[in-house]
């Protein structure tokens, strides 16, 4: 078989078509609250140092909650 025939019938193979219109999207899509909340917890982490909880905020208790959005520059100033 001629290498531009081989060519062809490899171009030809599912695995090698490009995906279409109709296919799934490559990366998971995320709601407006979804994205706000990533962009707000991320912006917050880059200000105050702190990293986020490694559970979803959704799932913190009050306190936890509290804590994490607190500004440790308004934290009082220890003796």
């Amino acid at each position: 078989m001629h290498a531009h025939a081989t060519a062809f019938i490899a171009c030809r193979h599912p695995v090698h078509q490009h995906r279409g219109r109709h296919a799934g999207p490559a990366a998971p899509r995320f709601g407006d609250d979804d994205l706000l909340l990533f962009l707000l917890t991320s912006t917050w982490e880059l200000r105050t140092a702190r990293p986020a909880p490694a559970l979803p905020l959704s799932e913190l208790t009050e306190d936890e909650l509290i804590e994490f959005w607190s500004d440790p520059a308004d934290a009082e100033p220890s003796a």
